[in-house]
C-alpha cells in the first residue's frame, strides 16, 4: 500500500491479507473470487444462480430444487427492498396439455429501470423466441439503456452490466446469473434467498418461511390482467391456496422412467455429475414422462442439464442418443452445433468485441463457406453486403430501386443509401373533342412513372337527348361513334319485336300506298297504335294467276306457280300492323298469258 507522507516522499506497505477460507456453494457451483476495492485481497464467495425448465420445475439460487403445476405469472426473483434499479424477473405459465395437469413455459420479463424486457416462444412445437422492449420488438443485438441483449445459439441472453446480471431464456427454459457480492441477502421470490443456505428459500412475501417451495408458490403470483384467476401476491398464511394441491404419496400412481431419462445419469454425462448433480433433473424427467406422452417436455430436463453442463465448460453432445425422440432441426443453409461459442461466429455486421463474456450455447451454425449476415437474422451469404429495405441481403455497390427509390449498397458505410427515382419528363397535352380531358395514368413497364393521357368522361357530355322532338314516324336514338366520347343523338326508325324491314325513311303521310311487296298491297291509315304512338298500316293481298302450267323447252310441264302465306307484323317507316296479317307470295314458275 502506497501512502504519500511528504512532498515527493512515497511510504510503501506492504498489504497483508487475511487468510482466505475455503467454503462450499450450496447450489453446487464453484466458489468465486471477490476481491477488495484496491484489488489486493480476496475472499471466496457463491454467485447467486437460479434455473428453472418445463414450466413446474425451479432449481433455487442455493440449489434448492422443487417442482409445481401453476397457469399464472410468479415472481422470480426481486430485490426485499426497492432501489434505483427497479430490478425484477417473472416467468410467464400456460398448460400445455389438454388435461391441464402440466404446465409449459411462455416467456419471461425482465424490469430493469424504466425498461419491460420480453422474451416469448411464439412457437408452441418448437423454439423461436420474440424480444419487445417496452412494447415494441427489438431487432438484435440491442445495445443501449444500460442492456446488451443478443442472441447466442437457440438462447436470448439479456446482460445488464450495471449490475453484474445474465438472464439467459431459450423459450423452454430459464437461467438468472448474479454475483452475490451485489445481491447477497437481497433476493426474494421463487428462486429464493441468495446466501447459500436452503433453509430459507422457501419463504413468503411476508418473510415467513415454509417447509415446502410447492407450498410458496402461488403466494408470489404476478398480478395479470389477461388472467382472471391470477390476483397477485397474497402476504397472510391462514388458509391453504386453492391453486396449490400436493399430493399424498400414495395417490400418486408409479412411473417408471424410460431409456430418455435414464440417460442422464448415465455415463454420457458422467463428466459433468461431479460439477451439478444430476438427481433433480433426473427427478424432473420422470415425473414430466408420467404426466404426458409429449417428448419435447420430457426433453427438456435433458437439454436444461446439459446447458446447466456448459456453464461449467462441459460440452455433451446428447442428442443423438436420443433416437430422434430430441432431435433438433436446423435451416437448410446451416449446420447443428451441439456446443459452441457463437459469439465467435463470423458476422458481416458485428464482431466478438461487442460483448464483454462468451457463452457455450447450443444452436444453428452457417455452413462452411458462408458467413452469417447480422445477429438478428438466418441469413448466411457468400459476401457481406448490406441488408435491403425489403429484408434481403445486397451485395456492395449493387444498385436496386425500391419504393420508387433508386438505392445502392454503399460500400464505405455498409449502409442502403436510396435517393428519388427520377421519372422522365412528359410534355403537357391538349385534349380535343367533346368529354375528353387530360389524366395521368402509371407507365405499364414502370409502376413509379406517370404519363398524361386524354381519357373520356362521360360526365362531361351535354345531355339533349330529352330535348330532341321527332317527326311522326321515326324515334330518337343515340350512339358513340368511333374515336368519340360523346354520343351524337338522332331520329331514326324504330325496330318491332317481329320482322323489320330496312328501308329508307318514308316521308308520305297517311293514305299513301305502300310498296312493301309485289304480292300485297298496303296503306298506312289514320288510325294509331296506343302503345307505339305509330300509324297503323292494313295491307290486301294481291291475286295470283293460277294457270301457270307451261310446258319446258324439252316438252315437259314445268313447277306449278304455288302461292305460300305467312302470319307477320307489317313494319314499314312508321306504320305497323297490331296484328300479324295474312302475306301471301308466289313461288314456282309463273308467267303471264292473255285470254283470247
Amino acid at each position: 500500500m502506497a501512502r504519500c507522507i511528504d512532498k515527493d516522499i512515497i511510504s510503501l506497505k506492504p498489504v497483508v491479507c487475511p487468510t482466505v477460507e475455503p467454503i462450499k456453494c450450496a447450489n453446487g457451483r464453484l466458489p468465486v473470487k471477490v476481491y477488495d476495492e484496491y484489488q489486493c485481497c480476496y475472499h471466496y464467495e457463491c454467485d447467486c444462480y437460479c434455473n428453472g425448465w418445463g414450466g413446474s420445475h425451479v432449481v433455487t439460487f442455493d440449489g434448492r430444487y422443487y417442482s409445481y403445476e401453476g397457469s399464472c405469472s410468479y415472481v422470480l426473483v426481486e430485490e426485499t427492498s426497492p432501489s434505483l434499479q427497479n430490478f425484477g424477473v417473472y416467468v410467464d405459465n400456460y398448460y400445455c396439455d389438454t388435461q391441464d395437469s402440466l404446465t409449459c413455459q411462455r416467456g419471461i420479463t425482465v424490469k430493469f429501470e424504466n425498461l419491460n424486457i420480453q422474451v416469448t416462444n411464439i412457437n408452441p412445437n418448437g423454439i423461436q423466441n420474440l424480444v419487445t422492449i417496452n412494447g415494441s420488438i427489438a431487432p438484435l443485438p440491442y445495445i443501449r439503456d444500460n442492456v446488451r441483449i443478443f442472441r447466442s445459439g437457440i438462447n436470448i441472453m439479456v446482460h445488464i452490466p450495471k449490475i453484474k446480471a445474465l438472464i439467459t431464456s431459450s423459450g423452454l427454459a430459464f437461467a438468472i446469473k448474479f454475483p452475490s457480492e451485489l445481491f447477497g441477502n437481497k433476493t426474494q421470490g421463487h428462486c429464493g434467498t441468495c446466501n447459500n443456505i436452503q433453509n430459507d428459500d422457501c419463504m413468503l412475501p411476508s418473510g415467513q418461511i415454509v417447509s415446502s417451495c410447492s407450498e410458496m408458490v402461488d403466494y408470489w403470483q404476478n398480478k395479470d390482467p389477461s388472467k382472471p384467476g391470477c390476483n397477485g401476491p397474497s402476504t397472510p398464511l391462514t388458509t391453504a391456496r386453492p391453486q396449490v394441491t400436493i399430493l399424498p404419496q400414495t395417490t400418486q400412481q408409479p412411473c417408471k422412467s424410460n431409456s430418455l431419462c435414464k440417460l442422464i445419469t448415465s455415463k454420457l454425462f458422467e463428466k459433468c455429475h461431479a460439477f451439478v448433480l444430476p438427481d433433480s433433473y433426473y427427478q424432473a424427467c420422470v415425473r414430466d414422462e408420467c404426466l404426458t406422452t409429449s417428448t419435447s417436455v420430457v426433453c427438456a430436463s435433458l437439454q436444461t442439464y446439459a446447458t446447466t453442463c456448459m456453464t461449467h465448460g462441459i460440452c455433451i453432445d446428447w442428442r443423438n442418443y436420443t433416437h430422434g425422440e430430441c432431435s433438433f432441426d436446423c435451416p437448410s443453409n446451416k449446420i447443428y452445433k451441439a456446443c459452441g461459442i457463437f459469439e465467435k461466429e463470423h458476422i458481416c455486421r458485428s464482431s466478438s468485441s461487442d460483448w464483454t463474456g462468451l457463452n457455450l450455447s447450443e444452436g444453428c451454425l452457417c455452413s462452411p463457406g458462408t458467413i452469417l449476415f447480422s445477429p438478428d437474422s438466418d441469413l448466411c451469404v457468400d459476401k457481406c453486403g448490406c441488408l435491403g429495405p425489403d429484408g434481403l441481403p445486397k451485395e456492395f455497390d449493387e444498385t436496386f430501386k425500391f419504393n420508387c427509390q433508386d438505392c445502392i449498397c454503399d460500400k464505405i458505410t455498409h449502409q442502403v443509401i436510396c435517393q428519388p427515382y427520377s421519372c422522365p419528363d412528359y410534355p403537357a397535352i391538349s385534349c380535343d373533342g367533346e368529354g375528353f380531358v387530360s389524366v395521368n395514368v402509371t407507365i405499364t413497364d414502370d409502376n413509379c412513372c406517370t404519363k398524361p393521357v386524354c381519357r373520356c368522361n362521360n360526365d362531361l357530355c351535354k345531355d339533349i337527348q330529352s330535348d330532341i322532338q321527332c317527326e311522326l314516324g321515326l324515334k330518337a336514338s343515340s350512339k358513340i361513334p368511333e374515336g368519340k366520347c360523346c354520343p351524337v343523338h338522332s331520329c331514326g326508325i324504330g325496330e318491332g319485336p317481329e320482322e323489320v324491314h330496312e328501308n329508307v325513311p318514308w316521308k308520305e303521310r297517311p293514305g299513301a300506298i305502300i310498296p312493301l311487296s309485289e304480292c300485297q298491297i298496303c296503306t298506312c291509315s289514320n288510325e294509331t297504335d296506343p302503345a307505339s304512338q305509330l300509324n297503323i298500316m292494313f295491307c290486301r293481298n294481291k291475286e295470283c294467276n293460277k294457270d301457270c302450267a307451261q310446258e319446258s323447252e324439252h316438252g315437259q310441264e314445268k313447277e306449278s306457280c304455288k302461292r305460300e302465306k305467312k302470319m307477320v307484323h307489317i313494319n314499314y317507316e312508321g306504320c305497323k300492323s297490331i296484328q300479324k296479317v295474312e302475306v301471301a307470295e308466289c313461288e314456282g314458275t309463273c308467267g303471264t298469258n292473255s285470254s283470247p
